[in-house]
């Protein structure tokens, strides 16, 4: 007699999380117990819903975080090198606001690659 298939996927509890919530949000694609396909991308989509959340929110948390810190050490930089070093402030000025927008853009385009590469990497071990 043969065993009848389990309607959670084979492996571990990421998955089997997903699918309760996927159960919870999409219950027309549960409807038909036999279709395990729909319940697949039942979890497909929760789990690309995440991934894109968790992205924005990281990405956005990083750009502000850097900014913020970027934005303060330029202020400080631009001060000191105007007082003691007796520059042009408007050189000094424009010379932190380039590097400000280059080190903003590039530690963004980092943290970027780094977190889809990682969830990228997450992804494949769940599925």
């Amino acid at each position: 007699m043969k065993s009848k298939p389990s309607c959670y996927p084979r492996r571990g509890t990421a998955f089997q999380y997903s699918h309760q919530i996927a159960e919870y949000l999409f219950p027309f694609a549960l409807n038909l117990k036999t279709l395990r396909l729909n319940i697949v991308v039942a979890d497909v989509v929760v789990v690309v819903v995440v991934v894109v959340v968790v992205v924005v929110v990281v990405v956005v948390t990083v750009f502000v975080v850097v900014t913020v810190f970027v934005v303060v050490v330029a202020i400080v930089v631009v001060v000191i090198v105007v007082v003691v070093m007796r520059i042009d402030l408007f050189i000094v000025a424009a010379t932190a606001v380039v590097v400000v927008v280059v080190v903003v853009v590039v530690v963004v385009v980092v943290v970027v690659v780094v977190v889809v590469v990682v969830l990228v990497v997450i992804i494949i071990v769940i599925l």
